[in-house]
């Protein structure tokens, strides 16, 4: 079982590394009565205490919050007190060690001449967690991993003597590479796993660290997860002299980048503007341009009479005036940086329930397995309820429908208080009822206690969506000859792993264990004699997800024993939780909520 720990980044301290609290009581500071008084954090008790000639008699204590007691110095005009650590003379005493009470036992008296305590307190060094850090940024790619642990096996319970490990593993495909560790009180450092089953870094999946124990049998501790990044291309230079003009004309292009001008002479390495520059591998960053004359100006240009520059970011730059080389020689520089991607659009419900604001936890999520462009969220609505969808993408914002008013709800849509799923298709055109066809709720009902698969003649059945367990009930219309058994088939949507305990209950029955982490696969089921009565399907669906046990995504396919091919696609692709990721992180969404790798609902 894996067990997801989320750790401080430590470092060895020491306690002299820590700034010491210093608290003084003077006999100012006494109770009129009492036994027993607090300042600053420090707590003095004594058999009776006189604040009047500021005397401690009868023994006593000392105690501190703040951390723990390094020196304590007393003066008085008699220091008669005794125990472990104090050293001096009458008028002053000194206590040396480390703690956070002291008993004494005598007296301290002031006699009314003053009487002066002084306090020296470090604060206690921290605990040092066990610790993974990753340095730097995995990427893409890469073949290895540069990691600085710390372990403390006493922070390990349970461990053996034998040396632990730092795997990294592939979450995704249980991979993993390993570098074995020296066990001492302390092991702590930094080294590099490069990587072998694992191949390199693959885009999309995520990975494990973890640090692994035997105690008896290998125990993985996950101190951390993370999902590759993506490298970005780096800038593109591409440099241009007169020897690659033209010997006349007026444009060419090189390296995916195009020159264009009024003239171009390609003896003088002139180039006549107006003119531009444009590229189609990104974004122009940089343009220098040097030559024995040049006139070009316009919004970015500065420079000198020999040497220009455009500092900008475009994929285009015009400019008016001359580049003259005058036989001397043109050279033009760019810095081209790739286009960045947008980030992609999102889509969110608001309405009364909103405000008519956007609203973080009312975004809408995308329908992979709707044929168009869809997104849907899952909300309590009532007959009063009004809601637009409204498309954010950067700083500019889309309302639909437009205008004022015009809202889904306030023309009797929602004819009764319930849940419901509002879907939205921002790419349907629906003409003038658009309104109705690209937004559209749906009331979410209870499943079914009992589907009903009909046989007809022509080998086909109604298409049904059912959740596990479930009872099957086959009908045969049309004469269709009845056979004597059927197959159900548990398909796995995704190459996760699951395990499968499957009961299949009729007038015969079977029971089935199949799939396990190492080897998953779908379960072939045979009801025998079904067409007497009704199936059940029981059992768990699990995704394997850190612990966290999403219900699988899967499909159900009955068709007629030995003849697979006699119903076409029967049943059903029902989804109970889809996973997918959104800026870097695992979310599993549910009943139009989103939840991360450990269960946490994420707004």
């Amino acid at each position: 079982m894996k067990k997801l720990f989320t750790f401080l980044c430590a470092a060895l301290m020491s306690v002299g590394m820590f700034a010491a609290t210093v608290v003084t009581i003077t006999q100012d500071d006494f109770p009129k009565d009492g036994n027993s008084f607090t300042k600053d954090g420090v707590t003095v008790s004594a058999g009776m205490i006189d604040s009047n000639q500021g005397n401690l008699t009868n023994g006593g204590s000392f105690s501190t919050t703040l951390g723990n007691f390094t020196e304590i110095e007393v003066t008085a005009g008699n220091v008669g007190i005794f125990g472990p650590g104090w050293n001096g003379i009458s008028g002053k005493k000194t206590w040396k060690g480390n703690a956070s009470s002291l008993s004494f036992s005598g007296s301290i008296m002031g006699m009314g001449m003053g009487v002066t305590l002084k306090f020296t307190i470090e604060e206690p060094a921290p605990k040092i967690e066990n610790s993974i850090t990753i340095n730097g940024t995995p990427q893409v790619g890469d073949n290895s991993i540069s990691l600085t642990y710390y372990f403390d096996p006493a922070n390990v319970p349970g461990i053996c003597c034998n040396a632990p490990t730092l795997k990294v593993k592939c979450a995704a495909d249980n991979k993993w590479d390993e570098i074995w560790l020296s066990l001492n009180n302390i092991s702590s450092g930094t080294t590099t796993i490069t990587l072998d089953e694992l191949g390199s870094f693959q885009e999309g999946k995520s990975y494990d660290v973890c640090f692994a124990y035997n105690n008896g049998s290998w125990v993985d501790e996950v101190f951390q997860s993370f999902i590759p990044a993506v490298p970005q291309p780096a800038a593109t230079v591409v440099t241009i002299t007169d020897s690659d003009f033209p010997a006349s004309g007026s444009s060419f292009t090189k390296d995916g980048v195009t020159v264009s001008a009024y003239a171009i002479d390609g003896m003088q390495g002139n180039i006549s503007g107006p003119g531009s520059f444009s590229t189609t591998l990104g974004n122009f960053t940089k343009i220098e341009v040097s030559a024995a004359s040049i006139s070009v100006s316009g919004e970015g240009w500065s420079g000198d009479f020999e040497h220009k520059t455009w500092t900008g970011n475009a994929s285009s730059v015009s400019f008016t005036g001359s580049i003259n080389g005058y036989e001397e020689g043109t050279t033009l520089k760019f810095t081209i940086e790739p286009a960045s991607t947008p980030e992609p659009a999102k889509y969110y419900v608001v309405g009364n329930m909103t405000k008519w604001a956007v609203d973080e936890n009312y975004e809408m999520n995308p329908n992979i397995y709707a044929e168009t462009e869809e997104y849907f969220y899952a909300l309590d609505l009532t007959t009063t309820s009004e809601f637009k969808v409204v498309k954010v993408e950067g700083e500019n914002q889309t309302w639909y429908p437009t205008g004022m008013g015009n809202n889904y709800g306030q023309n009797g849509e929602i004819t009764e208080d319930a849940e419901y799923t509002i879907y939205f298709r921002p790419s349907y055109d629906g003409g003038e009822d658009w309104f109705y066809n690209c937004i559209y709720v749906s009331k979410n009902e209870p499943e079914p206690a009992e589907v009903t698969v009909v046989f007809a003649a022509n080998n086909k059945t109604a298409e049904r969506t059912v959740t596990l367990p479930h009872t099957f009930k086959c009908d045969w219309a049309g004469g269709m000859e009845r056979p004597d058994e059927l197959d159900i088939i548990i398909h796995e949507l995704y190459n996760d792993y699951y395990y499968c305990n499957s009961n299949m209950n009729a007038s015969g029955s079977d029971q089935v264990e199949v799939g396990t982490e190492e080897d998953p696969k779908n379960d072939y089921i045979t009801i025998k004699g079904v067409f007497e009565g009704t199936a059940t399907v029981t059992g768990d669906y699990l995704d394997y997800i850190d612990d966290n046990y999403g219900e699988h995504n899967y499909s159900i396919t009955i068709s007629i024993k030995d003849t697979p091919t006699a119903v076409e696609n029967v049943q059903t692709n029902h989804v109970q939780a889809t996973k997918f990721f959104r800026d870097g992180q695992l979310l599993i969404e549910k009943n139009g909520k989103l939840y991360n790798a450990t269960g946490a609902e994420v707004k």
